[in-house]
């Protein structure tokens, strides 16, 4: 007997991937109940217009941020949609230039290295003195 290879019309998205839109006002309004459904049905997924992999249950996210051998952080600034020119500029004439020098999308070693750096200035009572200055 003969069997014929599997075809696909198309990648093999799931529904919440082709259905969720983050940008919807709606969904912004109150997004748990597409979240927990999503969260049932596919608890990981690729966005396709996001271009990005969506994790909606904390569990796999926390062993997602613990693999960086496996996981990249590089991305995690990039904007999910395009800025605005007026915004680039804006960014121009401030001095700002993207990439790099975040914690949040370093990798170590230069990641905890920078982390063990802030630590010092950022214990709860440093934290506390500072606050005291700004309610002033």
């Amino acid at each position: 007997m003969q069997t014929s290879p599997l075809t696909a019309t198309r990648c093999p998205f799931s529904s919440a991937a082709r259905s969720l839109d983050p940008f919807d006002p709606s969904f912004h309004r109150n997004p748990f109940p597409t979240l927990g459904e999503i969260r049932h049905q596919d608890p990981i997924f690729f966005h396709e217009s996001l271009g990005y992999w969506v994790v909606t249950k904390m569990d796999l996210a926390k062993q997602i941020l613990r693999d960086a051998v496996n996981f990249s952080a590089d991305v995690v600034l990039d904007p999910v949609v395009s800025l605005f020119p007026s915004t680039l500029e804006n960014f121009a004439h401030s001095g700002f230039t993207p990439g790099g020098g975040s914690l949040v999308n370093d990798e170590n070693p230069i990641h905890d290295q920078r982390r063990r750096w802030l630590a010092q200035w950022l214990t709860p009572q440093k934290v506390k003195e500072l606050t005291a200055d700004w309610q002033r």
